[in-house]
């Protein structure tokens, strides 16, 4: 037995009943074109045998479904035939769904209420399996009219399906031919409601199978998660245009796990994974994590001064986003924190980390042992009542202005200590939002370009490095161009 479990939902169309003729010819009973070598259509010849001259389509149907007992054996659904046949054993319950339209409406004589029942009743038949009829048009909806059909399909998933559907449950459409903002309409909203659960089935026309009673063939089912791929794929590219790699991981999921040519995708699926979980790690300002799941250089990685150019462009990307509040902090930060990384690699022995009286961490001081170093005699006579030197602030600074003489020649760094640090207190201390001229002044700099400027000359100083923009110097801007990359070019 089958452990997949199923819900089926088919619209009926004209031509999706066949009936026996005497002869043992299975004929359409909706179809109405007279072909090259007949001068009657098949529908014609249905009303010939049935004495039904006269009648349309809707009172062909209506009679042979009132005669149900009589015609059993000589009807069946001529399109979905075989696909039921291989389904049946997974399908739990099955919606068809029809059209019965007013009276006033010209397509009327081709409803197909008649023809939905004639189905529900060969399902009984044949397979048990529980089948209800939803019928369209009776409030006078127009299948013309996407906004329509849009809101008829949405209330009748709300209110007729999706309460019969469990989360394990495949929902299988087979929405065939008919109006094309009814089919439109119906599929986009099965995945805004379903979304990777949802299979579409569309059928191959053979009628000289089908007038030997052989249902019509199928292709392999198109997953949900496919059909809308090309709205997905742009709507992923402006979230990442907005750096929100959580929310473009959110929409590429589910087509990781549908790739119909896995030998194609599945170097591609794991680079695109690989990429964004680095760039999410990189997003929460998680360096470590993210230098361990990107592919980019490792070497770079290891170098002390690393982390301050990411930190330094991850403010950068606040500042794009409109939160200049972070922008400021992740900028502050970098500057801050590449100093302290400085004095660790430049002074390994004469740091410790000592536990914090204030939390249940540690924090970084210096020991008087670094006046073995020529020239830090000076400094350590700034601070000779203390036996530990905390690093950060304005002991951080000294010891870079002790250590290195040329600092005296680095305005960037002078404005740094005797203006960005104060304002930054300032502000950081008060409830205040923050615009891009604020930022800006809090770095003494009046536009973006001068901002970036100051804050790389003063990586640039500690390091050592000659970095001409704060995304030359981040990996992470290398990540976002692959990303762009990998889901411009990916293909379910």
């Amino acid at each position: 037995m089958s452990k997949k479990k199923s819900v089926l939902v088919a619209t009926v169309g004209t031509r999706d009943v066949a009936f026996c003729d005497a002869f043992g010819a299975w004929l359409n009973v909706g179809n109405a074109y007279i072909s090259r070598n007949n001068n009657l259509s098949e529908q014609v010849q249905v009303q010939t045998e049935l004495g039904l001259e006269n009648a349309d389509f809707r009172l062909i149907t209506e009679y042979l479904l009132e005669n149900w007992q009589e015609y059993q054996e000589r009807l069946q659904p001529i399109i979905m035939g075989k696909m039921l046949a291989d389904y049946a054993k997974e399908i739990k319950q099955i919606y068809l769904i029809g059209t019965d339209q007013q009276e006033t409406v010209e397509q009327r004589s081709r409803d197909t209420k008649y023809s939905a029942g004639i189905i529900s009743n060969w399902i009984s038949k044949h397979y048990q399996i529980p089948t209800k009829i939803i019928l369209q048009g009776k409030n006078g909806e127009n299948p013309a009219d996407f906004e329509q059909m849009f809101r008829w399909w949405k209330e009748i998933w709300q209110e007729n399906i999706a309460p019969n559907i469990k989360d394990n449950y495949k929902v299988l459409l087979c929405i065939k031919g008919g109006i094309g903002a009814m089919s439109e309409a119906a599929r986009v909203s099965a995945l805004s409601r379903f979304g990777e659960n949802t299979l579409f089935f569309d059928f191959v026309e053979d009628k000289e199978c089908n007038r030997l009673g052989n249902p019509s063939p199928y292709t392999p089912p198109n997953k949900g998660t496919n059909y809308l791929w090309d709205r997905q794929q742009q709507e992923a590219l402006i979230l990442l245009n907005r750096y929100d790699y959580e929310g473009v991981n959110r929409i590429l999921r589910p087509y990781y796990r549908h790739t119909d040519h896995p030998e194609i995708n599945t170097k591609l699926v794991l680079q695109l994974q690989s990429a964004l979980a680095a760039a999410i790690a990189w997003n929460q300002g998680n360096f470590a994590q993210f230098a361990n799941l990107s592919c980019q250089s490792r070497n770079l990685t290891q170098q002390w001064w690393w982390n301050g150019y990411e930190a330094a462009y991850l403010g950068l990307i606040r500042y794009y986003q409109d939160n200049n509040v972070e922008a400021l902090f992740h900028s502050f930060r970098a500057v801050e924190g590449i100093m302290s990384d400085w004095a660790f690699f430049s002074f390994p022995d004469d740091i410790i980390l000592v536990q914090n009286a204030y939390s249940l961490g540690t924090s970084p001081v210096i020991k008087r042992s670094i006046i073995q170093h020529q020239g830090l005699q000076k400094y350590l006579n700034q601070f000779r009542d203390q036996l530990q030197i905390p690093l950060y602030g304005r002991a951080l600074d000294i010891l870079l202005q002790t250590a290195k003489p040329e600092y005296k020649h680095c305005r960037d760094m002078q404005k740094f200590w005797d203006v960005v640090k104060d304002n930054r207190n300032q502000i950081f201390h008060r409830l205040l939002g923050l615009d891009k001229g604020d930022l800006f002044s809090a770095w003494d700099t009046s536009s973006l370009k001068e901002w970036q400027s100051r804050v790389l000359g003063c990586l640039n100083f500690i390091s050592g490095q000659n970095y001409n923009s704060l995304s030359e110097a981040s990996l992470m801007s290398k990540v976002h161009q692959e990303l762009y990359n990998s889901i411009s070019s990916y293909q379910p």
